[in-house]
């Protein structure tokens, strides 16, 4: 196995997602992990992690890494997890492979007060904004390939993705109002939002 660390525009994408993150938050989610890449940069900030993806063969390699992280196979929208029980849950190029909003909503239910969700997607371009966007990512790119190639991971993929950014963006907001929706290298978008800690209602006075 190779030991030189893997890239890809999703790994860079939550990797920058992951740098504000405070380290020791004590439980971790990580939905879709595939081959439990994103799992285990996760892992790096959190006292422990769940990891969650259907795709057998993927959990298998996975867990082949022999550490701590509990992987599961399962998706979504089936398998039985704690609601706002993770300080953080992630989703690294998942969304789009089930219907947006409530996969968002699922997400957003795992999260515990006072926990953050960083999501990475992948969406259509569609605005000349979109496609000029596009132009200078496939010119920047070049330069991250080059420097450290591009891990193919063979987890199933779904191409083209179902929702033009804006769609994304309107969709996502509609769900996580306060949310953090925007554009990020190379051909991502990044949402990441916070649920508010719940403050015990101060007691009326007596009398």
């Amino acid at each position: 196995m190779s030991t030189k660390p893997r890239w890809n525009s999703n790994l860079h994408a939550f990797d920058a997602l992951l740098r504000p993150v405070s380290t020791g938050a004590k439980r971790g989610l990580d939905v879709g992990c595939g081959e439990g890449e994103t799992s285990r940069m996760l892992r790096r900030h959190t006292t422990s992690v769940v990891a969650l993806d259907p795709h057998d063969p993927s959990i298998a390699e996975a867990r082949s890494f022999a550490d701590d992280i509990e992987y599961l196979v399962g998706d979504l929208e089936s398998i039985n997890l704690p609601k706002a029980s993770f300080d953080v849950v992630s989703a690294v190029a998942m969304l789009h492979h089930i219907e947006h909003r409530e996969g968002l909503r699922l997400l957003a239910e795992l999260v515990a007060p006072g926990g953050t969700l960083l999501t990475v997607g992948l969406a259509k371009s569609q605005s000349p904004r979109d496609y000029a966007r596009d132009a200078w990512d496939a010119v920047t790119i070049r330069r991250q390939t080059i420097t450290n190639g591009v891990w193919e991971t063979p987890a199933p993929k779904v191409w083209p993705p179902p929702l033009t950014y804006a769609e994304t963006r309107t969709a996502s907001l509609a769900v996580l109002h306060d949310a953090d929706f925007r554009r990020v290298p190379y051909f991502r978008y990044a949402l990441t939002w916070s649920k508010r800690e719940i403050r015990p209602t101060p007691a009326s006075p007596s009398g």
